[in-house]
């Protein structure tokens, strides 16, 4: 277990103390309180979990200084596990509420660019809510079974399904964070009106995909989409801002898309370019135009790029692992292209 370096430096007064956090950079007055406390029982500390101390301790023998000149030590704040426990039961909560796949962010890593274009900055956390230290990411998956049957009635319903459920998911979470006195907000899954609007202004005042990036629960493909071990690209995504320090989940380092092509060449309109993100950019607006007009047929949304792609264990649950499923001309499949067809021809226009 590794522990980060805390650095406490001699104030006059407990108001002006401030802790210099190598970890996140973060100001915290009342942490810095609970370290000067936490401080003085070292001795009792090193006897329960080991010593992680640092060589020097001196104390201040001064009249009326009851503190350490200097202090430098390798061990966790009480806060810090306090916050480790927070963040078992936010865990056991999302348990509770059937929720598969949850991510936690420091809102640091929006400010330290990945690749570029980058998150601009008004599109980040503590742009919305400047309270904001951690961000929870939460995930729920649409069933591979009913992404196949798109565009249909029953994909769409699933959506909707889904979107309520991230919402309603998103809500409860925040509710039971501040409830434990860290101010928190959920944001929804989508945050735009209509997709009429889409073709205007093509995007939502906050990305859950780059979120879950920033969560490690996955990386982008070629489709632009977030990929994830689980589920691929077959997933939905909200967040939660909390003001609470929660340990951060590591950033998934290997890249999941194959760059099969599958979602390019599948795209009906051609909204993919077949280059890596973010130097291929999905053309938004061609894509919010077929939405729409499949929106207007009750059958939304499209789903074909996330459909095709390889990636997630899933595939292996629903036994759908060969690509040649999805050539309507293969008489192989015939049994799934008739299920497909069929409910392809009820619920919509």
């Amino acid at each position: 277990m590794s522990f980060p370096v805390y650095q406490v430096t001699q104030y006059k007064n407990y108001s002006a103390q401030e802790e210099i956090h190598q970890d996140n950079g973060i100001r915290n007055k009342s942490h810095w309180y609970m370290l000067t406390r936490f401080s003085l029982g070292v001795q009792r500390i090193k006897r329960i979990i080991g010593d992680h101390s640092e060589k020097s301790v001196k104390k201040n023998t001064g009249p009326g200084q009851g503190m350490f000149t200097k202090f430098i030590y390798r061990l966790p704040l009480h806060g810090r596990i306090m916050n480790l426990t927070l963040k078992q039961k936010i865990l056991t909560k999302c348990e509770e509420l059937d929720i598969p796949l949850v991510g936690f962010a420091p809102v640091r890593r929006w400010d330290k660019p990945l690749f570029e274009p980058w998150i601009p900055e008004e599109f980040r956390p503590r742009s919305i809510f400047p309270e904001t230290r951690t961000v929870i990411v939460i995930g729920f998956p649409v069933s591979l079974p009913i992404v196949e049957t798109s565009p249909s009635i029953y994909y769409h319903e699933l959506y909707r399904t889904v979107n309520t459920l991230l919402d309603m998911s998103g809500y409860r979470i925040s509710l039971f964070l501040n409830a434990k006195g860290f101010p928190s907000i959920w944001i929804p899954r989508d945050g735009y009106g209509s997709i009429s609007l889409l073709k205007e202004k093509p995007m939502s005042f906050f990305s859950h995909r780059h979120a879950a990036f920033l969560a490690g629960m996955g990386n982008f493909g070629i489709n632009n989409m977030l990929l994830t071990r689980n589920f691929g690209p077959r997933v939905r995504f909200a967040s939660i801002f909390t003001a609470a320090d929660i340990p951060p989940d590591p950033l998934m380092e290997s890249s999941l898309c194959t760059k099969c092509m599958q979602c390019v060449d599948i795209c009906p309109v051609k909204a993919l370019d077949g280059r890596e993100y973010p130097e291929g950019m999905t053309d938004k607006k061609t894509c919010a135009i077929r939405s729409e007009a499949l929106y207007k047929r009750y059958i939304s949304p499209c789903g074909f790029c996330i459909k095709v792609c390889p990636i997630g264990e899933d595939r292996t649950l629903y036994q759908s692992e060969d690509p040649r499923i999805y050539d309507e001309g293969d008489t192989a499949f015939d049994h799934y292209h008739r299920a497909w067809k069929h409910v392809r021809s009820y619920g919509g226009r």
